[in-house]
């Protein structure tokens, strides 16, 4: 057999999608929301949302700079034809409701991305897949319609807890359950409080122990609560037409 196999590193010390570099001693950190069109990535178009969702969920994969795969939640991913694929799983994850993560979750997950079709962000990713077989608590098996090579990087969609969000309609869904380094505390319509997970399986991710995320209306008070220093990270990069582009920064942190 032919196969790909993914080693799991991970280096970085925050979530690479904030683009943030902290000291070891950095107790909190307070980064921005553009009020989201909805609360969980698997629907919502805003990058923000999404930004904040890759610290509480995780995907099988994730992309690296060179956006090659790298495993998160799967441990091994082997093909002999790039047709029918061997997902073996992490056996050491729970999520934030100590429910174990197992095969039926990521069923579970592409069962429901399936569903939403193209209001999902993530329906591309799955497009291709014909079939998903549990073999195992921690192995599966997926069966394409045709050859891709590139499955591996298809399949950082975030995975679900089937238990907790089963009967959810995502499209009124704010609750966030996940598996990651960091857990949502508080979430109201002003801002998003999360912790780090003290239970995470790696715990070289994330010295930042709270994350408070503000919630705005626009991008441009964003820049100026940068500017004031009562937010720590913004992506002022998006902040475009009438306010033009802009690349400030803080002198602690890199965006």
């Amino acid at each position: 057999i032919s196969c790909l196999t993914v080693l799991f590193i991970n280096k970085d010390k925050v979530q690479p999608d904030l683009k943030a570099k902290v000291d070891q001693s950095n107790e909190k950190i307070n980064i921005l929301m553009i009020e989201p069109d909805y609360y969980l990535s698997l629907i919502s178009k805003n990058k923000y949302v999404h930004e904040v969702c890759n610290l509480v969920f995780e995907g099988l994969t994730k992309k690296n700079d060179e956006l090659k795969a790298e495993p998160q939640l799967a441990k091994l991913i082997l093909t002999d034809d790039n047709l029918e694929w061997e997902v073996t799983l992490r056996d050491d994850v729970y999520f934030h409701n100590d429910e174990k993560f197992t095969a039926s979750d990521v069923a579970f997950t592409i069962k429901k991305i399936r569903e939403l079709g193209e209001q999902s962000y993530y329906m591309y990713n799955i497009q291709n897949i014909k079939s998903v077989e549990i073999l195992s608590d921690y192995k599966i098996k997926i069966e394409l319609n045709d050859y891709d090579n590139f499955l591996p990087e298809k399949l950082n969609f975030p995975i679900l807890c089937e238990k907790f969000y089963k009967k959810s309609d995502f499209t009124t869904e704010s609750r966030y359950v996940g598996t990651g380094p960091y857990e949502v505390i508080t979430n109201n319509k002003e801002f998003i409080s999360l912790k780090y997970n003290k239970n995470y399986y790696d715990q070289s991710v994330g010295n930042v122990k709270d994350i408070d995320v503000k919630i705005i209306a626009k991008t441009r008070p964003g820049f100026d609560l940068l500017k004031l220093g009562e937010i720590d990270i913004a992506d002022t990069n998006t902040e475009v037409g009438a306010y033009g582009r802009s690349a400030y920064n803080n002198s602690k942190y890199v965006t």
